[in-house]
C-alpha cells in the first residue's frame, strides 16, 4: 500500500513538472502617481520583455536596461488639447489611432529622429497621458500595450 502512494505522489509530481514546461510566466511593475489634476492613476508595466518603470520629477520612463523607451508626462485636460492640437497641426505627423480618447501617431522627421507618440485620456479620470519613443514603431507599439493605466 505504502509503494502505491509512493508511486502516485511521485507521478503526480512528474505531471505537474511536466504541465509547466511551456507555461509562460509574466511579471508585473505598478506605480501610482498623484498628478496635477489630483488624480491617483496607477500604471503597471509587464516587465517580462526585461522593461522597468521609473519615475522622474514630473514624468516617467519606460527603460529596457540602458535604452529609454518612452518618455511621458501626465496632462491636465487643457494641455491634452494643446498637445492634440500641436501634433495634428505639425506637417508630416501621420496620425496612426484616432479615437474619441486615443491618439496615436508616427512622426519621421522628429527633431531627435523617428517618433512614436501616444495621446490618451485615463479612462474615468480628468488626467491624460502624452507619451513618446524613439525606437521603431512596432518596438514601440509592442511595449505600450504591455502597459495600462487607470484611476484609482
Amino acid at each position: 500500500m505504502y509503494g502505491i502512494k509512493k508511486w502516485a505522489a511521485a507521478a503526480f509530481v512528474i505531471l505537474c513538472l511536466g504541465g509547466c514546461q511551456g507555461a509562460s510566466v509574466s511579471t508585473f511593475q505598478s506605480m501610482t502617481f498623484q498628478v496635477g489634476t489630483g488624480d491617483k492613476i496607477k500604471v503597471t508595466l509587464d516587465t517580462s520583455a526585461g522593461d522597468s518603470l521609473a519615475q522622474e520629477e514630473g514624468s516617467f520612463s519606460v527603460k529596457n536596461g540602458d535604452s529609454l523607451v518612452f518618455q511621458g508626462v501626465f496632462q491636465t485636460p487643457d494641455q491634452y488639447a494643446a498637445q492634440e492640437a500641436a501634433i495634428r497641426g505639425t506637417e508630416g505627423v501621420e496620425i496612426v489611432t484616432d479615437g474619441e480618447t486615443m491618439l496615436s501617431y508616427y512622426y519621421e522627421a522628429g527633431a531627435a529622429g523617428p517618433e512614436t507618440g501616444y495621446l490618451f485620456m485615463v479612462d474615468g479620470s480628468d488626467t491624460g497621458v502624452y507619451m513618446a519613443s524613439l525606437m521603431d514603431r512596432e518596438a514601440a507599439d509592442d511595449a505600450f500595450g504591455r502597459m495600462t493605466f487607470e484611476k484609482e
